[in-house]
């Protein structure tokens, strides 16, 4: 039987209605931070403005829409809610993913002075402080080396407290909001300390051992500080925006924020460089997804996100000895940042004019040769 325009309405209302089922169940660890947001409360009702829609135009008599139009007016009716509750979660999930600043003070977290203000878990003093220290000391290298540094907040929590503010996943550092708070997993466990597990099957056992020795660090102690190395790369975006370099697309992005956590280290933090040798290289396995242009389609959705990252740490280390800091310098002048940032605005969107992944890999390529063969390890 031909469907009536309401029936096809009602089915697409109800596929609406599966998939949104699907997201949230994909993304289940963002519950207490939608009922922190008040999210929670309007996605509700949005979908149960929609699921009363779908039964309304389901309950489709043909006859009577073709008699009296106006016999659906509930259906058009519950249609506007829906599509009013919709607009204004929009709105209110816009909001929500700008102020995080605001959410961390919330949390009457003991905090560290200084030019990173730095919220911290209660046991986490000794952590906050030398990640404040990091990313002080980070900016003031920045400063100092290419005139540039950027201001942002610490946020160092436990998973409780992650969960409230943050909807990423716990442990896994990231920049967030307008002020920009970067955050980090106040103790092990999170994801990408479990990520660091992941990595431990491609280490030699010989390097392994002989790190473990030479550090008097247990393997997951040693995860931990790659761990805070994800903090500097986190702080190495905002950096590259401010600089005006341009990444183009999604893997350099990524690249260039280890590239200036990593060039830091190198020159002001040597001593720690021996764990990002240890924990900076793909995991053995090889996953689904491995070419660039996987990256630039999915993202964040690849099926190992971190075995892309373990890429570009393996080459930010076979490079830097040769180009340092002029790598930087020189990819400014070939992917210059050609719109300014807007005011009030601290991290717009890193890439303005997006380029073919392969067509960046050629930039690089002429800028530090070995990038090409590089890439040969992304293809399938």
């Amino acid at each position: 039987m031909k469907l009536t325009v309401l029936g096809a309405l009602g089915v697409l209302l109800v596929a609406v209605l599966v998939v949104a089922a699907w997201l949230l169940n994909l993304i289940w660890w963002t519950i207490p931070f939608l009922q922190e947001t008040g999210l929670l409360g309007w996605i509700g009702a949005t979908a149960l403005a929609l699921a009363v829609t779908a039964a309304l135009a389901g309950l489709r008599f043909r006859q009577a829409w073709r008699r009296s139009p106006t016999r659906t007016a509930p259906v058009w009716a519950m249609l506007a809610v829906s599509i009013a509750l919709g607009g204004w979660l929009w709105h209110r999930s816009d909001v929500a993913l700008h102020e995080f600043l605001p959410r961390v003070v919330k949390l009457n977290l003991p905090s560290l002075p200084g030019p990173v203000p730095t919220y911290h878990d209660h046991g986490a003093k000794a952590r906050a402080e030398r990640l404040q220290a990091d990313i002080r000391e980070m900016n003031s290298f920045y400063q100092e080396k290419l005139s540039v540094q950027a201001a942002v907040t610490l946020a160092v929590l436990n998973s409780n407290q992650w969960t409230r503010v943050n909807p990423i996943p716990f442990g896994l550092p990231g920049v967030l909001g307008e002020p920009p708070v970067i955050f980090a997993p106040a103790h092990s466990g999170g994801w990408a300390f479990r990520q660091m597990l992941a990595r431990k099957e491609a280490i030699p056992a010989d390097v392994l051992q002989d790190y473990l020795r030479t550090s008097q660090k247990t393997f997951e102690a040693a995860s931990d500080d790659f761990v805070d190395f994800i903090a500097l790369h986190e702080l190495g975006h905002v950096l590259c925006i401010h600089y005006g370099i341009d990444p183009s697309c999604n893997w350099l992005n990524e690249f260039l924020a280890s590239y200036f956590g990593y060039a830091f280290l190198a020159e002001r933090r040597p001593e720690r460089k021996p764990v990002i040798a240890l924990f900076g290289r793909p995991s053995q396995t090889r996953p689904k997804h491995t070419t660039l242009a996987d990256f630039e389609r999915l993202y964040f959705l690849v099926d190992d996100y971190a075995w892309y990252q373990g890429m570009f740490e393996r080459r930010i280390q076979e490079m830097y000895p040769q180009v340092g800091l002029q790598f930087i310098k020189d990819l400014k002048r070939g992917l210059p940042r050609t719109t300014g940032i807007p005011d009030g605005v601290s991290i717009p969107d890193p890439v303005v004019n997006r380029i073919p992944p392969e067509e960046a890999l050629e930039k690089v390529e002429a800028i530090a040769p070995g990038f090409r063969a590089w890439a040969k390890g992304f293809r399938k």
